[in-house]
């Protein structure tokens, strides 16, 4: 990262623990859904406010993204905390 353009946002990300390892994050790509929700959550500390794995319902709210997701929990918690408006499917 050293002396990448958006360096000082990378490393905050990575301390909010936006990313799980130095893989996920590549500056060639676009961030994904899941990682930027997984991002929010951490960054702003409201994930466990809005996803509990026990109380949530076992079904999917996106078509593509299966509960067993590795992010399924931060994509439904920014759904469901209105930060992420899903289309209709």
């Amino acid at each position: 990262m050293k002396g990448y353009e958006y360096e000082d946002a990378v490393n905050t990300s990575f301390a909010f623990g936006g990313f799980d390892n130095a893989t996920d994050f590549n500056p060639a790509e676009y961030i994904t859904r899941a990682q930027f929700a997984k991002l929010l959550m951490d960054a702003l500390n409201i994930y466990s406010n809005y996803y509990n794995p026990r109380t949530v319902q076992k079904k999917s709210i996106y078509k593509d993204v299966p509960v067993n997701h590795k992010y399924y929990g931060y994509i439904y918690a920014v759904t469901k905390a209105g930060l992420y408006e899903r289309e209709k499917c």
